[in-house]
């Protein structure tokens, strides 16, 4: 239940930051070209907080927390005093529209180098790039990836944790040339090419590392039990923490990996644990439960105890991806735009089939998404809530009627027929959007409700 809070929260000062700077965006702008705002809410449905303020302005907290708006004057919507009209939305220029309705997505650009460079000073941490296990026969293995290699470049850019690899490769997805890497091994740096045409697509629930035939590398703990579920069939088995598990039903056990290997369909079978405990050796007989997140693996419900060895381990793979104050401006603005051009990459990728659909993400995988980054540390939040904001303003500029980039696209029009897209075709085109808006929603959300099991 606190996971859920947890999330809720998180979730809820992720929207509610990206989408008063977006509406922020639309109010400043609009102010500065003359046009009277009449309200500006953050969510919509009924008002949770108003206020109105001397200017006139009614700012709104509303119960929905789904995103806001900015109602300016506007003739279309309501009769407008003469004295006023000239303040009217539709009164302005085409340009100050085109303005006006820009700014929005300007602005989540703008807060996303903000974040960026807060989360660069601060210092991201990450996992070092180096590989655990390579695939026999995937791509990872024809370009010649060795276990031990640590990923150093990708393209020609650098590579200092795995979220970053993973970035940079499914940008790559699909693509029919071969992608340069560069790699360190035994201290020397080795100049490898992977060839992505091999790959095709990327699979329904597939990661990148997965595509490529990659696993991390990571330290192994040794078999020695650390923690029992109670009721488990460890507990009802007679196992304790201390325990050092040597063979199950016979066969070796010399790493804590072992033991889930060995338990491939055991659950509802009884299986021998022999173990090492005070310096004597037990045999045990335990019948291994239902594993729901892995059916075909039997369910002991222990866990490892982590040693200093495994803690030394961990340590060295940990990295920072750091930079000084000044440094950070122009690094938080190249990975704005590479976000942004990763993003439209990522959506003619969609379309072409080379990712697939569930990579869609709805308000339930944001929120998993905001829980978890706040968990690691505020440089991890900044960042997530970077990437989000690039992505808020991607989406808003598409044109898709009742985006900020539908208007534009009308007004586009407008521009080039030197007249206004008819009310009755805006009105059409937008119940269009609305419907193509809501049908993105439902399925970004059977998405998530499906990676939840």
């Amino acid at each position: 239940m606190l996971h859920w809070l947890w999330n809720l929260a998180s979730f809820v000062v992720v929207l509610g930051v990206l989408v008063t700077f977006h509406e922020l965006g639309h109010y400043w702008v609009a102010r500065r070209l003359g046009v009277r705002v009449q309200r500006f809410s953050v969510g919509f449905g009924r008002p949770l907080f108003k206020h109105v303020a001397r200017d006139g302005v009614e700012w709104v907290i509303a119960a929905i927390p789904l995103g806001g708006y900015v109602k300016m004057l506007d003739e279309r919507e309501a009769p407008v005093p003469a004295e006023w009209r000239d303040q009217a939305f539709n009164r302005q220029t085409l340009w100050k529209r085109m303005a006006i309705v820009a700014a929005g997505p300007v602005a989540n650009l703008v807060l996303a180098v903000v974040l960026f460079w807060g989360a660069f000073v601060l210092g991201i941490p990450g996992v070092r790039p180096v590989v655990g296990e390579v695939v026999p026969g995937s791509i990872a293995d024809k370009a010649g990836l060795q276990v031990a290699d640590e990923v150093k470049t990708v393209g020609d850019r650098p590579v200092k944790s795995w979220t970053r690899f993973s970035l940079l490769i499914v940008e790559h997805v699909g693509e029919s040339e071969e992608l340069p890497v560069t790699v360190v091994r035994h201290g020397e740096t080795v100049s490898l090419q992977l060839p992505l045409a091999e790959g095709g697509p990327l699979g329904e629930n597939q990661s990148p590392l997965e595509w490529l035939g990659i696993k991390p590398w990571q330290p192994r703990p040794a078999p020695l039990v650390g923690q029992i579920e109670k009721n488990s069939a460890a507990e009802r088995a007679g196992l304790k923490p201390g325990d050092k598990i040597v063979a199950i039903d016979g066969q070796e056990v010399r790493i804590w990996d072992d033991i889930g290997e060995y338990l491939v369909g055991k659950a509802g079978k009884s299986v021998t644990i022999s173990i090492i405990r005070d310096g004597k050796e037990m045999t045990l007989v335990a019948e291994p439960g239902h594993n729901k997140r892995f059916p075909d693996k039997g369910y002991l419900g222990i866990a490892p105890k982590l040693d200093q060895q495994w803690r030394e381990a961990v340590a060295k793979l940990r990295t920072v991806e750091r930079f000084d104050i000044g440094e950070a401006i122009p690094r938080a603005i190249d990975r704005t735009w590479e976000i942004l051009a990763l993003s439209w990459k990522g959506l003619v990728k969609l379309l072409t089939g080379h990712l697939p659909i569930s990579n869609l993400s709805g308000p339930v995988g944001i929120a998993q998404g905001a829980g978890q980054s706040a968990a690691v540390g505020p440089a991890y939040f900044l960042n997530f809530m970077a990437l989000i904001s690039v992505s808020l303003a991607f989406i808003n500029l598409l044109p898709i009627p009742l985006l900020d980039g539908g208007h534009l696209l009308f007004y586009f029009v407008e521009l080039v027929r030197r007249r206004p897209v008819s009310e009755t075709a805006q009105m059409m085109a937008m119940k269009l959007g609305l419907l193509f808006m809501f049908a993105m929603f439902v399925l970004a959300l059977f998405n998530d409700l499906n990676r939840l099991g």
